[in-house]
C-alpha cells in the first residue's frame, strides 16, 4: 500500500495540474467500488464527530448535553435556525456538520423541541414544499416542532391568509397533527443502516457512498503476484497510465503519439497496447489467450476469464501486462529490441 500511495503522484509539486495520476477521492473508493480502500481522513474526522451530535439530538443524559440544551436551547429552539450560533468555538465548529447529519438521518418526534417544523426530516416531505402558500406566510420559518405546537395557531402567521393558504391550512392540520405528541419522551433520531444505530464506521460507509463498479476490481487483490504489479494493473483498469494518449489529453506536446510496438501509426491507448497492438496479440497468441476485442474494454478480459476458467489466469494476465509494459518503456527509455523472446524472458 505504501508503494501505492508513493506511486499515486509523480515527483515534484503535487498539487501540479496534471501531476497526480488518480484523483484522490476515487483512491479512497473501498477497492470492489474501484478504489484503492485509503481512508479519507477528512471524512473519517467528520464521522467521529458526528457522535457528538448524535448524543445531542438523542438526548443522552451526559452532562455536557444536558447543560447545553438547558443553557443555550430552553426556548425550544434548535441550533441550525438561530441566527448567530451561540456557545463554545468547539460548539460552533460542531454544528457545521449538521447537515451532514440530517442527510443521515431521521426524526421521530416526541417532544419536538429537535428538529425543525417546515424543514426537518420528521415528515417524509418538507413541508415548506408541501404547503408553499401557507409556508409564505409563516412568521418563523426556522421554527422547532415544539415552538410552533406551544403558540396559538394563528400566532405562527402573517394575517390575513389567502384562499389557497387556508385550504392548505386546512391540509396541515388534518394530515400533520393527527399523531401522538408526548413531552415527557425524548424525540429519537435514526439512522439508515441494518439496526438504525448509530456508528462511526458507518457513518463513514454512508459518506462515502456506493459506486458501481467492474467485478474486476476485486479480481485483482486477490492475485498472489506483487504489490506494485497489482497496483500497476489497478492503473491499467482505470486508463490511468502514462501511455502516448493519456499525455495527449492531459495537452502534453509530443513529436509522436503512436504505439513503439507495432509501428503501424496507431496512437498508443491503454486498450490498444495490451490488447489491440499486433505485437501484444503475438505475445496473447503465444500462451494461448485470445481477446474478443468485439467487446467493451473491462468486458475483454471477463469474457477471457470466464471462458479459460484458469486457477492462475488472473497471476498470468497481470504478469504478461507488466512485462508489456516493462518492454514498452525498455524500448523508448533505453533503445530496447521488441521481441516475443525479450517479453517472455
Amino acid at each position: 500500500m505504501l508503494f501505492s500511495l508513493h506511486c499515486l503522484w509523480s515527483k515534484g509539486d503535487v498539487n501540479r495540474k496534471g501531476c497526480c495520476l488518480v484523483a484522490w477521492e476515487t483512491a479512497c473508493l473501498p477497492k470492489n467500488q474501484g478504489g484503492l480502500g485509503i481512508i479519507d481522513i477528512e471524512k473519517q474526522n467528520d464521522a467521529l464527530l458526528l457522535k457528538h451530535l448524535n448524543s445531542f439530538y438523542n438526548q443522552h443524559d451526559l452532562p455536557w448535553v444536558n447543560l447545553t440544551w438547558s443553557k443555550l436551547y430552553s426556548n425550544n429552539q434548535t441550533p441550525p435556525q438561530a441566527r448567530c450560533p451561540v456557545g463554545s468555538f468547539w460548539w460552533k465548529d460542531l454544528l457545521k456538520l449538521f447537515i451532514p447529519f440530517s442527510k443521515l438521518t431521521t426524526c421521530e418526534p416526541n417532544r419536538g423541541n429537535t428538529d425543525l417544523f417546515w424543514s426537518g426530516s420528521w415528515s417524509p416531505s418538507s413541508l415548506k414544499e408541501k404547503y408553499p402558500d401557507l409556508f409564505s406566510f409563516c412568521k418563523k420559518p426556522k421554527c422547532s416542532i415544539r415552538f410552533f405546537l406551544n403558540n396559538e395557531l394563528e400566532a405562527n402567521f402573517s394575517l390575513p391568509l389567502t384562499f389557497e393558504a387556508t385550504e392548505e391550512l386546512s391540509m396541515l392540520i388534518e394530515n400533520e397533527f393527527n399523531r401522538p405528541w408526548n413531552e415527557s419522551t425524548v424525540d429519537t433520531w435514526s439512522y439508515a443502516t441494518r439496526n438504525a444505530a448509530f456508528s462511526s464506521k458507518a457513518t463513514y460507509k454512508l459518506s462515502i457512498g456506493v459506486k458501481e463498479a467492474s467485478p474486476l476490481f476485486s479480481w485483482i487483490w486477490k492475485s498472489s503476484t506483487l504489490g506494485k504489479h497489482k497496483f500497476f494493473f489497478w492503473l491499467l483498469l482505470q486508463d490511468r497510465l502514462n501511455t502516448t494518449n493519456m499525455l495527449r489529453r492531459k495537452h502534453m506536446h509530443l513529436d509522436d503519439y503512436s504505439c513503439v510496438l507495432c509501428n503501424i501509426g496507431s496512437e498508443e491507448s491503454t486498450f490498444h497496447l495490451f490488447f489491440e497492438c499486433n505485437f501484444s496479440q503475438s505475445c496473447w497468441g503465444s500462451i494461448s489467450i485470445n481477446w474478443n476485442l468485439n467487446l467493451r474494454p473491462l468486458d475483454v478480459m471477463l469474457n477471457a476469464t470466464e471462458q479459460l476458467g484458469s486457477q492462475i489466469f488472473r497471476e498470468i494476465v497481470i504478469t504478461a501486462c507488466w512485462a508489456i509494459w516493462t518492454l514498452r518503456n525498455s524500448i523508448i527509455f533505453d533503445n530496447g529490441h521488441c521481441s516475443i523472446a525479450a517479453w517472455r524472458r
